[in-house]
């Protein structure tokens, strides 16, 4: 198991993190995290991170555009996150463009996280597993917000084909070294 010391580099000088920013994308590992809008991906980011690299808000749609963060992930080396706006925003143009945006970031990864909040797995997550597919990316699916899905969050299995879908919940900090060690397996 991977220790949640692992996790990232908040104790880098200003000199360490621009070395590390300055690495080549080619370089590292791109990882997306795609979902629907508040199934808490900018949370799942921050907790990766251990620090606040994205906004995180109870309003719909607070990520617009992608947010991306550079840093070190053992053992795997120099990564980029690229917290990305809900697939779902497509009720007006503006969030269709968001959600074309949100698409078109999904071609630069080399490893997606599939956030969805636990207990609401559907057709949004269905059809964003086969475009992940489709385009050949490695996807990881994160059950989020497990502190609020109650008794029945153990049982819940992200529908018959994600039962070993990682649960987590961002805020608290809980499963993320299952998340970590599951990034590693899954990782190109």
């Amino acid at each position: 198991m991977v220790s949640e010391h692992n996790v990232s580099t908040p104790s880098l000088d200003l000199d360490q993190r621009d070395a590390l920013s300055a690495t080549p994308k080619g370089m590292r590992i791109t990882i997306g995290l795609f979902g629907r809008r508040n199934a808490g991906k900018s949370s799942v980011v921050n907790a990766l991170a251990r620090q606040p690299v994205s906004i995180v808000s109870e309003v719909p749609g607070t990520t617009t555009d992608p947010v991306e963060r550079a840093m070190e992930l053992l053992p795997l080396g120099p990564v980029l996150f690229v917290d990305t706006a809900g697939i779902d925003d497509d009720a007006e143009v503006v969030g269709q463009l968001r959600a074309e945006t949100t698409r078109k970031a999904m071609k630069g990864c080399d490893l997606a996280l599939l956030v969805y909040e636990q207990g609401t797995w559907g057709e949004a997550e269905r059809d964003l597993l086969a475009d992940l597919e489709r385009e050949a990316i490695p996807a990881v699916v994160v059950a989020n917000k497990t502190d609020l899905a109650g008794e029945g969050a153990a049982s819940d299995k992200a529908g018959s084909d994600f039962d070993q879908a990682v649960r987590v919940s961002a805020t608290e900090r809980t499963g993320m070294g299952e998340l970590l060690q599951a990034i590693i397996d899954a990782a190109p």
